[in-house]
């Protein structure tokens, strides 16, 4: 029982710690685009907007994970090399929001421009690892396994909700298409306007990293 109210306080320390929290929102807007794209509805999008065949927008979706893959290895490596954390998770916050703004705006591409584009996306991605980094910076060596369990549970979870919102906001656009097996068709504009909510967070995300970032350099100096 005394270990459990530990734990407790531990974990209510930590869920108060309000830069491990924004961390952990930087690490949702980061993480987002992947589980939104990558794992659930990149596909279909790419096959309307983007007039692909199924294999194709697959093949060119799946690169997100190649690119969270190298971004994940190279982007914390080069941070703290170079001791730039912060500064690291605001430019690729930033890349983010340019790079899938592109995807849903912008005009048609080829297949390889595309798939570019989409490891490129998945790439920045990788700067959620940072964000674990942050977050330990702000707890002590015996909470810092708790904390990063923290980041990444609020994290799954964060991405588990927006999933839902682009899944509620599709199926509040539908006109009634369905395709022969029964599944719902939904256009390109519908996946745009559905999508768009990452951009909002990933914008919320920035300016609040923004905010927090310049007042902690001004407390450091």
């Amino acid at each position: 029982q005394k270990q459990s109210q530990h734990l407790i306080r531990d974990l209510l320390n930590i869920l108060s710690n309000r830069k491990i929290m924004l961390y952990a929102a930087l690490a949702i807007g980061l993480y987002t685009p992947l589980s939104a794209l990558a794992d659930l509805w990149g596909t279909s999008f790419l096959v309307q907007k983007y007039a692909l065949s199924k294999a194709n927008a697959a093949q060119s979706n799946m690169m997100m994970y190649l690119g969270m893959g190298l971004g994940s290895i190279t982007l914390p490596w080069l941070c703290e090399k170079y001791k730039i954390l912060n500064q690291g998770i605001q430019v690729s916050g930033l890349s983010l929001f340019a790079l899938f703004s592109f995807i849903l705006f912008g005009p048609s591409l080829a297949l390889y421009s595309l798939t570019t584009l989409f490891i490129a996306l998945g790439f920045f991605c990788g700067a959620e690892m940072c964000c674990f980094t942050g977050a330990v910076l702000y707890t002590t060596k015996k909470n810092s396994g708790l904390t990063i369990g923290v980041v990444n549970t609020l994290n799954m979870l964060g991405g588990a909700i927006l999933q839902q919102i682009i899944g509620i906001s599709l199926d509040w656009q539908w006109t009634g298409l369905e395709n022969n097996a029964g599944l719902r068709i939904y256009s390109s504009q519908e996946y745009v306007f559905a999508l768009t909510c990452l951009l909002v967070v990933l914008g919320l995300c920035g300016l609040a990293s923004l905010s927090f970032f310049r007042k902690d350099k001004a407390t450091a100096s």
